[in-house]
């Protein structure tokens, strides 16, 4: 859905972007680059849309006047295929070609994540109800999480014996678990995300701060600590105070 109040698709055969108002007006926006096959398409923080050009490696922004521009994934054979806009307001997608994660600001900075399975081939992807992302890796029969700063966890789906799930797209439904479908098994599946491995956040700060007073020197201690991975985990831990009596 555009903030327009109509609806932008992609026309992956006929190298468009398209836009469909509710009473069922079409509008279409040619892709500069020829066979874009674009796929995935989302809403950008920043008011425009967002989506992916598989075979070229691009991902490109379009205005809702019809404006687009493309910027080049730096993984040869990257194949972005699904994107979604992220918490942290960036724009998150997969490369099913290069087994990694990106991330591109909405100024056209990309960052790349290579996901821990070698040819996982990573495609749906989604902002979990914990604030990470999570995506599918349709060759290894995974669920994978990633947080906004990179840290990727994956969780193997239960299969038999050399069987190939694929799991594909991804999302958060309204009972706040996350919902995917396995093409080849031919089932849409529901779990509930488990808490992460990885730590949400990490913080440094001076251990102690020292004032002087008419002669007098007062220090206080404090330490901000992430005693989980929850964030109901996370808080600031204060040590024993030091009293200290001031003439002034």
């Amino acid at each position: 859905m555009g903030p327009d109040g109509a609806l932008w698709f992609t026309e992956e055969q006929g190298n468009k972007i398209g836009r469909i108002t509710t009473s069922g007006t079409i509008t279409e926006f040619a892709i500069p680059t020829i066979h874009s096959e674009s796929t995935g398409i989302t809403l950008g923080p920043d008011g425009p849309l967002w989506f992916t050009e598989q075979p070229f490696n691009k991902i490109g922004r379009i205005t809702t006047a019809g404006n687009i521009t493309e910027f080049v994934v730096p993984t040869a054979g990257a194949g972005p295929a699904l994107i979604t806009a992220g918490p942290d307001g960036a724009l998150w997608f997969t490369e099913s070609g290069g087994s990694k994660i990106g991330r591109i600001t909405t100024g056209g900075t990309i960052t790349e994540f290579p996901t821990p399975t070698a040819g996982s081939m990573p495609n749906g992807i989604g902002v979990g109800p914990d604030g990470a992302l999570w995506f599918t890796e349709t060759s290894a029969n995974n669920i994978g999480r990633i947080s906004t700063s990179g840290a990727i966890d994956e969780f193997a789906l239960p299969a038999p014996l050399n069987s190939l799930l694929d799991p594909y797209s991804i999302i958060t439904g309204p009972d706040g678990n996350l919902w995917f479908t396995e093409l080849n098994a031919g089932e849409v599946v529901t779990f509930a995300p488990p808490p992460p491995t990885s730590p949400l956040f990490a913080a440094t700060l001076p251990s102690s701060r020292s004032v002087q007073v008419g002669g007098e020197v007062a220090t206080a201690f404090a330490s901000i600590v992430n005693s989980g991975t929850s964030a109901m985990n996370c808080g600031i831990a204060p040590v024993t105070p030091v009293s200290a009596n001031f003439l002034f």
